[in-house]
Order: structure tokens, then sequence, then C-alpha cells
């Protein structure tokens, strides 16, 4: 079975890349949905509100910055690559004239496989 191709490999690691930014995109939208809760003038509303609003903005650098969710999903694909190349990553990139974006680059090497020197 043959390798990826450079489109598709380069496809695959945008897709991934997009979707940890994605996430990690949503942590001003819960702060500013928390400080938006804060100023509410109606007590009522802010009680309702408050808890569930603070917990997401306290744990939401956490969750939504972490690349665990994604790390998988590099692995997955740099793992194919070298496995069907038959040659190491870097030297399989290079030779494909592969280039990544930086956001699969955060991704990749918390997989595992350092690829900031293909960032386009």
């Amino acid at each position: 079975m043959a390798v990826v191709t450079q489109a598709t490999y380069e496809s695959l690691s945008e897709k991934i890349g997009n979707a940890y930014s994605a996430m990690e995109a949503a942590i001003p939208y819960i702060a500013s949905g928390l400080a938006e809760v804060l100023v509410l003038d109606d007590a009522d509303q802010e009680y309702d509100l408050l808890g569930s609003w603070y917990d997401a903005n306290a744990s939401s650098s956490t969750i939504f910055s972490n690349t665990a969710n994604f790390t998988a999903l590099a692995s997955t694909l740099n793992t194919h690559a070298e496995l069907r190349s038959g040659s190491a990553l870097a030297t399989w990139l290079t030779a494909q004239g592969i280039t990544v974006t930086a956001d699969f680059a955060v991704v990749s090497k918390a997989a595992g496989w350092d690829v900031d020197a293909y960032i386009a």
C-alpha cells in the first residue's frame, strides 16, 4: 500500500491544525461571556448564570488549548507517512516538499514529531 500524497498529507494536517486552533479560539468567548454575566444588574440573572460561566472560564484554557484532543490524529498521520514511505518523517516531508501549518506543528510536536522546519 502506498503512502498518502502530498496534497492529502497537507490537507489532513491542515484540518488537524484548524480544529485545534478553533478550540483554542473559544477561550476568549468564554471569558467574554463571564464578563457579561458579571455586569448583569439583576441578582437572579447573575445567580442563575454565574456558576456555570465561572467554571467554564476556569477550565477553558486547560480544556480548549489542550493538544491531547488531536495528538492521536497527528500521530496516526505521521506514523502512516513513516511506515508506508519507509523513511523518517523529516526525510519524507523534505522529499515530498510538504509544508504544514503552525497549528499542526504544535499538535505534531505534542505527538512526538517536531515538524517546525516545515511550517509554510
